[in-house]
């Protein structure tokens, strides 16, 4: 008799851009809160525990690299900000595109920041909130990170090289 199989909690899933490695969470896993545990432990312990990994980007959603799709998707990711019992707070787009010739980084902001900007503030240097769309390809993915700028913007290698603002 068979047994069951294993339920796996990570999953590779191969990419065709050099350097980077996609890793599929089981769906019990919140990304965001995965990738904030991470840095924070990080941060409080002050000790580098990966070796070639040089940021962790949490994607809530994936989606195609078209405007609407990302729009449409962001607004999925954003709607505890978007509630109407939410407390204004401040908030932050970080877009970063690679490998697509069809969309233009201030057009993608435009476009997400619009619902967003009716009851919260922007702020690029301390926002609580950011929003953060990676597009490589034909491929995007969301994630809703807080406190991004405090955790050196997801960088490994900036939360060890520099020194930390509590010291």
């Amino acid at each position: 008799m068979k047994s069951s199989p294993k339920l796996k909690m990570f999953r590779y899933l191969p990419t065709t851009i050099d350097c980077l490695l996609y890793i599929k969470c089981h769906r019990k896993i919140d990304p965001e809160k995965l990738v904030q545990f991470i840095f924070t432990d990080l941060v409080q312990s002050r000790q580098r525990k990966t070796r070639f990994t040089s940021r962790l980007i949490p994607a809530k959603v994936t989606t195609t690299s078209k405007l609407d799709a990302i729009v449409r998707d962001s607004k999925q990711v954003a709607q505890r900000l978007l509630a109407e019992d939410a407390e204004p707070t401040t908030f932050a787009l970080a877009v970063n595109i690679r490998y697509c010739a069809d969309l233009k980084r201030d057009d993608v902001i435009a476009a997400v920041a619009a619902p967003l900007d009716v009851k919260h503030k922007v702020d690029l240097k301390k926002a609580r909130f950011t929003l953060v769309i990676e597009v490589f390809k034909s491929m995007a993915t969301i994630g809703l990170v807080e406190n991004y700028n405090e955790l050196r913007r997801l960088n490994l290698q900036t939360l060890f090289d520099e020194p930390s603002a509590d010291a």
